[in-house]
């Protein structure tokens, strides 16, 4: 669930430049997560099997691994629910409608400019 909610955008009082998402944030969008870079990094299970691989050609980044890890989130009612809580607190706040909250939340891409906030839609279908 951490890693879901870096990926969520941030709460209206917080200082975007400190509590912003990851994707928004530069040292993790070009930091190297190994060093050496590695192009290709494999996570295992206790037993050796691998579950995850993250591949950058550039060399993997902290953000690469973040979102590598955030694919594994299964699609059960859980995480969608604790985003979609998430979304609606923030929506209260926010005086805008659905459509212009997802839009508002939307246009911020991240410092690589691609990044795509999970559940959002389902935010403004359920309005």
């Amino acid at each position: 669930m951490s890693i879901l909610l870096t990926h969520l955008p941030t709460f209206p009082e917080s200082k975007r430049s400190q509590y912003g998402p990851l994707c928004s944030h530069p040292n993790a969008s070009c930091a190297f997560a190994t060093f050496p870079p590695m192009q290709s990094l494999s996570f295992q299970d206790p037993w050796g099997r691998v579950y995850i691989t993250v591949e950058n050609p550039d060399g993997i980044t902290i953000l690469d691994v973040n979102r590598a890890f955030a694919q594994l989130i299964p699609e059960d009612p859980m995480p969608v629910e604790a985003a979609l809580a998430h979304y609606r607190d923030l929506l209260l706040t926010s005086g805008k409608s659905p459509t212009q909250f997802a839009e508002s939340i939307s246009r911020d891409r991240g410092f690589l400019d691609d990044h795509e906030y999970p559940f959002l839609q389902e935010l403004v279908a359920q309005a």
